[in-house]
């Protein structure tokens, strides 16, 4: 399944991360083991404890196979 996410949406990364995470199924030792990434990163992202660089947080969502789309602003 593809999940397709606009980043441009208000929806913090943290909450978006736990609301997939659960639709999916999966535990954030899962998550963790599919991006590579430790569990207790995954842990402080989800509660927003800890904001991950947006490379990092487009790895993690497409480990969980969302198709993300990043804009960056022209210079």
């Amino acid at each position: 399944m593809i999940r397709k996410l606009d980043v441009s949406e208000k929806t913090p990364f943290s909450q978006m991360l736990k609301q997939i995470r659960t639709e999916l199924g999966l535990t954030t030792a899962e998550v963790a083991q599919r991006s590579g990434y430790t569990e207790p990163s995954i842990s402080r992202w989800e509660t927003g404890e800890r904001v991950p660089k947006i490379e990092v947080a487009v790895k993690v969502l497409e480990s969980m196979g969302c198709e993300v789309a990043v804009i960056k602003p022209s210079k």
